[in-house]
Parts: structure tokens; sequence; C-alpha cells
């Protein structure tokens, strides 16, 4: 009994300790309003493309090493299923609309084939391969073309990152270094995921609302073949990326803030993994989404309580380790896609199995482990345990409030300014209020 004690006190500490960390629920809560607004101002303004905000920005995370990921949408290209093949959209005088074809591609890839090209879109006849008597656009290309684009009309210094155009924060207008990929829309839920939708969830997460609401909502596509695949060129990726986002904002703060504990473990493992010859692009902040949407799926609500911070967080680990030592990590969303596949293998599956057993077997000191977030939360723990109070008393001083806000000015327009001095207003008002 004392030792279940002081493991209840232990995780109370460290679910307090990251509330600190990460944000507190209205924290959180606020930051994802400020990405709301920006998007819906950005928006406003453009009418050739719309911007979408992914990533950890958009969930409700500032950390250290972060970057920011947005998602830029064509509103006059659509991507239609097989089974819509008969049934355009209703408008579509103006629209280029690509539909997808299954063919042999592993799951998450489709081929896109043209069914109605309007020159007045951003796809032209040089992104188009033909295949026998149809056309088919290259993912390949188009990513390419749409760089050099970018180099073109902006001096800035692209790099190519999976389906993104990384830009630098000295070159970008965002303020903050920004992965920023450029997708087609698709009104209707692919067939492949149709598995998501119907599937047992015991525990009522997600919600029957929710689940509905989503399929609804349809997916995106973005230029990324699947390596593995001879045909990668003419292969464009199914992204989930409105989806993850609903689902992040409909955790309960306890389960998010266990999802803020496995980016951190992977931000401070990181350099270590390299060390031992493991492959960088095996584990991501994408594999850990994937974790806390599976563990939150298939436990009750109850289990997530403050003084279960860190069974749950083992819970997580557990569900990973499996994976690493299957060789077989599913997506959320289509599980018969393995996204470990063309990656984890041989000496590389071995390596990381045996770190991350190392990890599990160290238990609280695991949260020791690594320097790029100083001190850790290992380190943090024990100081709190021991009496110093400090690191979970104090209110979220000022440098982190006002850095969220610096990083959301930047992302708008000049002339925006004054619509966001009004905004900042009612910002500084609602904490005001929090902090009374």
């Amino acid at each position: 009994m004392a030792d279940q004690g002081e493991h209840h006190k232990k995780s109370w500490i460290l679910h307090h300790i990251l509330d600190r960390m990460i944000g507190s629920r209205e924290i959180v809560a606020l930051r994802r309003k400020m990405i709301l607004v920006q998007e819906y101002v950005k928006n406003s303004e453009m009418s050739s493309m719309l911007v979408f905000e992914t990533g950890s920005m958009s969930e409700g995370f500032v950390m250290k090493g972060s970057d920011r990921d947005a998602m830029g949408i064509y509103p006059n290209i659509e991507v239609i299923c097989p089974n819509q093949n008969t049934s355009f959209p209703s408008d579509n005088r103006n629209m280029t609309i690509f539909v997808m074809r299954n063919d042999d591609c592993r799951s998450c890839y489709v081929p896109l084939e043209v069914v109605k090209l309007e020159r007045s879109t951003s796809v032209t006849t040089e992104y188009l391969v033909p295949v026998q008597d149809k056309l088919f656009i290259s993912s390949e290309i188009y990513k390419q073309l749409i760089k050099d684009e970018f180099n073109a009309q902006y001096p800035m210094d692209v790099e190519i990152h999976g389906p993104a155009s990384s830009v630098k924060n000295k070159q970008s207008n965002f303020g903050i270094d920004t992965d920023f990929a450029i997708s087609f829309r698709c009104k209707c839920w692919p067939p492949k995921a149709n598995e998501w939708l119907s599937r047992t969830r015991q525990h009522g997460w997600p919600g029957e609302v929710l689940v509905n609401n989503i399929s609804q909502s349809g997916c995106h596509v973005v230029p990324i073949g699947d390596k593995t695949s001879p045909n990668t060129s003419l292969q464009w990726r199914i992204s989930f990326a409105t989806a993850e986002r609903k689902l992040i904002h409909s955790l309960s703060h306890e389960q998010f803030l266990v999802y803020g504990l496995l980016k951190y473990f992977l931000k401070q493992i990181s350099g270590i993994l390299i060390e031992i010859g493991v492959d960088e692009d095996i584990l991501s902040s994408y594999i850990m989404k994937t974790v806390i949407f599976f563990a939150v799926e298939s436990t009750p609500h109850s289990l997530w309580k403050e003084q279960n911070t860190f069974p749950c967080f083992i819970l997580c680990l557990d569900i990973l380790i499996s994976w690493v030592n299957a060789g077989y990590c599913p997506n959320y969303f289509i599980v018969s896609n393995n996204m470990f596949k063309g990656k984890l293998h041989g000496g590389n599956q071995e390596k990381l199995l045996r770190f991350l057993m190392e990890m599990h077997e160290m238990k609280w000191m695991c949260l020791s482990v690594g320097t790029f977030i100083q001190p850790s939360i290992g380190v943090r723990i024990q100081r709190v345990f021991n009496g110093e109070w400090k690191d979970i008393l104090l209110a979220p001083n000022s440098t982190e409030f006002e850095c969220d806000l610096a990083i959301f000015r930047k992302s708008l327009p000049q002339k925006l300014y004054s619509i966001l001095d009004h905004l900042l207003s009612y910002l500084n008002h609602s904490r005001t209020l929090m902090n009374l």
C-alpha cells in the first residue's frame, strides 16, 4: 500500500508538472482559439488557397524545438472517391477533378486520375503522366514544381520533407520554422477507412457524434507516394489531418498531458537513438499521436486521472514496444497500413526494441533520460518530492504567454495588426480573469 501511495503521489506531481510545462486547461484552450482565429483571418483574405493548421501548435502545444505545420488547400481542386465517379460536385464549372483509383497501392496511398481539367486552376499538363489511355497527376513532379514556384516568388531556401516544403524562420513570414504541405480536398470518406467508421468502441471514444462529424468532413491527399512501391511517383497519400485535430481537441486534459509527455519523451530520446544507430525517421510525433489514439480508444475514461498519469504513460509505452516487437505500427484510420514498412527491420528493429525495453525497466527514471529539455521531468519530480514545490505551484509566467502571442502575431499580414490589437485586449482580459 505504501508503494502504491507513493506512486499515486508521484503521478499527481507529474500531472501538475506537465500542467505547468505544457499548459493548463485554460491556456491550451486559448492557444487553440488563437489558431482558429488565425485561420479565419487568413482564409477570409485568400481565395486561391485555404490554410489549415496542423501539428503541435494547432493541438495546443508550444514546446522547445517544435515547428509549425500547415496545409494549403486549393478550393478549386477536388478529389472524389471511386463510387462518386458519376456524381461530380454540383458546382464544378471552374474546378479540376480527380478520382481515387485503387489499383494495387498500399493502404493509405492512391493514384489520382484526371476526370476534369480546368486550365484556370494550379494544375497544368506538365504535372500529368499518361498511363495507357488515361492521365494521372504525378506527386513527385507536382511537389517539385510547387517548390520551384515558391522559390521563384519568394527569396526562400525551401527544402522538401515528405509531402511538405520546409521554410526556415528567417525566411518565413510565419515567425517560426514552418512545414507547409499542399493538399487536395476530398469531401467523401475514403473507402479504405470504412473500418474506422464501424469499429467497435467499448469505451465510447470517439463518440458517435464525433465519428459522424469526422466522416462528413472527408479527408485530403498530399503529394507523397509509398517509398516501397515502384510506382511511388504516381501515388498520393491520404491525409486525415482534419480528423486528427478534432480527435486531439476531444481528449480530456489528463489524456492531452500524457500525449504531451509522449512528445517530450520522443524529444529526449531522439538524440540517443541516433547515437546507437537507429534511423531517426522511425519514431515520429505522428507515431506518438497514433499511440495515444489507440490507448484512449481501448481504455475506460475513468483510467485517465491525475494519480494515474505515469501508469497511463507506461501503457502507451507498452503499446509502442508491442508494435516495434511485431514490426507493425497500424495507422489509426486504416489499420492495414503498416507505418513501419520499409523503415523498421533488422538491426534497426533490434536496437530500438532493446532501447525501449530498457526505458520500460527503468520505470520512473526513464523520465530523467535525455538533455534536450532541461531540467528533465524526472529531476523536477524528485525536487518536488523532496519538498521543492516551485515547479508546480508557480503560475505560468508572462514569457510563455507572450511567446504564444508573438508567434501568432508574426503569422498575420501587417495590415491586420489593428484587428489583432482588439483580440489581444480580449485575450489579456481573459488571462486576468483566469488568474483571479
